[in-house]
C-alpha cells in the first residue's frame, strides 16, 4: 500500500503502450520523477506535442507498439537527458 509503478509513454489513441519507467515508488518518489520531466516538456516540447510523444521522441521511454514488447527496455533509458 501507498507504492507504485510509473508507467510513462502511452499514446491516447492506444496506438502505443505504456513502458514501466520506475518501480515500486511513494508519492513523494513519483513527484520527483515527473518534475524534471515536466520541465524538459514544457522547455522542448514541439508544436501541439503530447507529453508521450516527447517522452519517446527525447528517447526518455522506448516506444512499445507491440503487446510482446511490453516488458522489454522498461525504465528510463535517457535520464541524464533530462
Amino acid at each position: 500500500p501507498g507504492r507504485y509503478n510509473l508507467y510513462l509513454g502511452g499514446a491516447f489513441d492506444g496506438s502505443r503502450l505504456s513502458k514501466l519507467y520506475a518501480a515500486d515508488l511513494q508519492h513523494d518518489e513519483i513527484v520527483a520523477a515527473l518534475d524534471p520531466l515536466f520541465a524538459a516538456y514544457a522547455h522542448g516540447r514541439g508544436p501541439g506535442e503530447k507529453f508521450s510523444d516527447f517522452l519517446i521522441r527525447s528517447g526518455i521511454v522506448s516506444a512499445t507498439t507491440n503487446g510482446p514488447d511490453f516488458h522489454a527496455n522498461t525504465g528510463p533509458i535517457a535520464k541524464a537527458a533530462v
